[in-house]
């Protein structure tokens, strides 16, 4: 087995943009991080540069997922270390520590999940419901799912999520309830579009000569 232990802290709470792959993320930080194989002879040798997630609830593989896409940040915030190819969760519960490495067929997965997202919102859609019981029980999305769907007249039939779960999170909505979250959401929406455009006029930018 391996043990690890971090080095340096390089950067704390650090936003990264990566246009290439059209992701941004606040990481918790960003550290230098020593691997000791057990039983080897001699130092390690060197340091790796991985994102450091810090969670206060249980594991989850949403958890993993977002590793794995900030190991792909990290590698375009700092070219000079190479490809990132793994990362660190902290669970504050149970004081466990989990490494995350990041699979070329996992990241190309998560890439394509991204893009199909994008896809459907540059249409003014939302993708369809994952229609997944067991999943969607235990999803930490549940309620946004739930919220969205029905705004967009969606009901338990059409929503799969199991028996019970869909009414309960949104059968106290009321018309008016549905009305003003569909005006907020569109607003919200122009709000996104105008930062968007903003920032690929920045990126467009000439540097300085």
């Amino acid at each position: 087995g391996q043990s690890l232990a971090v080095t340096k802290v390089v950067d704390i709470e650090e936003m990264i943009y990566a246009p290439k792959y059209g992701l941004k993320g606040q990481l918790d930080a960003s550290v230098r991080v020593a691997m000791h194989n057990a039983g080897a002879v001699g130092g390690g040798g060197g340091t790796e540069l991985m994102p450091l997630e810090i969670k206060s609830g249980k594991e989850s593989q949403s958890h993993r997922a977002q590793v794995v896409l900030y190991t792909l940040l990290l590698s375009e915030r700092y070219p000079g270390d190479g490809d990132i190819d793994r990362g660190v969760l902290v669970y504050l519960q149970t004081g466990k520590t989990v490494g995350v490495p990041a699979k070329p067929n996992e990241v190309a997965a998560l890439v394509q999940q991204r893009n199909s997202v994008a896809t459907f919102l540059e249409r003014g859609e939302l993708p369809p419901m994952f229609r997944e019981p067991e999943t969607c029980k235990r999803c930490f999305t549940q309620s946004a799912c739930s919220l969205y769907h029905r705004a967009a007249g969606g009901d338990a039939a059409s929503a799969r999520m199991g028996e019970g779960v869909f009414e309960n999170l949104v059968s106290h909505l009321s018309a008016s309830h549905l009305a003003y979250f569909t005006e907020w959401e569109k607003g919200i929406s122009l709000e996104e579009a105008e930062s968007v455009k903003k920032q690929q006029q920045a990126w467009a930018q000439a540097g300085p000569r």
